[in-house]
């Protein structure tokens, strides 16, 4: 079976996504011969996306562009549909916002995606304070494609529901897959969990304000200054305030790149000498983190908030605290877990749902299930 793999970022990119992009490649890689079909930008798209955006700005608002009629139309025109006609199956990821615009030649097409474009609207920055018409446009175009497409993959059953019950679709329809950890087997290290007085907490994200840096910064000092002694290590931020910088209890990796053997490797020596992840995001669509973090035998603290509740199971590898708390509500019950004897427990744990569900060899299993 030849696969046709529909997306702006070619599969072999790390980087895209996080690395979703290339592992979920290379899971359809072990289903069939996948080829990439790139959907592929242009300067005029690039413009007409940066102008509305500084006239959305303007009024205060914002523009999902890719989710406007022109947009949509402009981005639809940018695939070659021809080759097409040498694929068996054709799989558009994130290809919500232009696959109802395309002919797919009768083509069987998997649509696969972690949200909704009204699950969105208002939770993510870029979709929040959205125009009227926009947010009509995007449903609209959105609807197309889910109903163009012979099936639906969702990360989380947040995602689904919203196809459900805003997309309008059958549940019969829609199919959830949790993501996996975005790592090779080979560079996960066996882990035993070992407390020496000190404990370390990751925080791994790119986004400092939607993934709670503030917060894990407060649950770090509170820990400090309540009897535990922490260090709060943070990867993935480019631009990390000076101020937070300096932090006694801050170490700061920076942004790592996974296409770089050498930062590869530090990130997976950060994460192997850490105790848990700490990161109380504030909109989340699918838990690439949280996967990782389980892969390496790292209970996650987190907020109950978008998909995360299909990679977190409260007192089992994991603890998700309701949406708005604070970085001393975070620190008290990671002191109560580490006492307890349950973060020890919860990191067993987290290795065995990362072995049954969070990786992408389960991904494949449960796509070839599903298809």
């Amino acid at each position: 079976m030849k696969i046709g793999f529909i997306s702006i970022s070619p599969p072999s990119d790390k980087r895209a996504s996080s690395g979703t992009l290339y592992k979920m490649a290379k899971a359809l890689g072990d289903v069939g011969e996948v080829t990439w079909i790139p959907v592929r930008p242009s300067r005029f798209i690039r413009f007409l996306e940066l102008l509305s955006k500084a006239m959305a700005k303007l009024c205060g608002r914002n523009i999902a562009f890719a989710f406007t009629n022109p947009g949509s139309s402009l981005w639809a025109r940018r695939i070659d549909t021809s080759r097409f006609d040498e694929c068996d199956l054709l799989f558009a990821y994130w290809g919500s916002s232009w696959l109802g615009r395309i002919q797919t030649k009768g083509k069987p097409v998997i649509l696969a995606s972690d949200a909704t474009f009204p699950a969105m609207i208002g939770y993510y920055p870029p979709f929040c304070k959205l125009f009227g018409w926009n947010i009509r446009e995007g449903i609209s175009i959105e609807r197309q494609s889910l109903d163009k497409a012979s099936k639906i993959v969702l990360s989380s059953d947040w995602a689904a529901r919203s196809a459900i019950e805003h997309g309008k679709q059958p549940a019969g329809k829609v199919v959830v897959i949790e993501f996996g950890a975005n790592i090779e087997d080979e560079d996960i290290r066996p882990h035993h969990f070992s407390y020496q007085g000190h404990l370390d907490i990751l925080f791994l994200g790119v986004e400092w304000q939607r993934k709670g840096g503030s917060i894990a910064v407060e649950a770090t000092r509170w820990l400090n200054e309540n009897g535990i002694e922490a260090t709060l290590h943070i990867v993935g931020i480019k631009t990390l305030d000076e101020k937070i910088a300096a932090l006694p209890y801050i170490d700061n990796a920076g942004f790592l790149n996974k296409n770089n053997p050498d930062e590869y490797r530090k990130l997976e020596e950060i994460i192997s000498r850490c105790h848990l992840l700490l990161l109380p995001t504030v909109a989340e669509c699918a838990g690439i983190a949280f996967a990782e973090a389980s892969a390496h035998g790292l209970p996650t603290f987190t907020h109950c908030t978008g998909g995360i509740p299909n990679y977190i199971e409260n007192g089992y590898n994991g603890h998700m605290l309701p949406l708005g708390s604070t970085g001393t509500e975070f620190g008290r019950k990671i002191k109560e877990s580490l006492l307890s004897g349950e973060l020890e427990r919860m990191s067993s744990n987290a290795v065995e749902l990362y072995r049954s569900k969070l990786n992408w060899h389960a991904w494949r299993s449960q796509f070839t299930k599903s298809f």
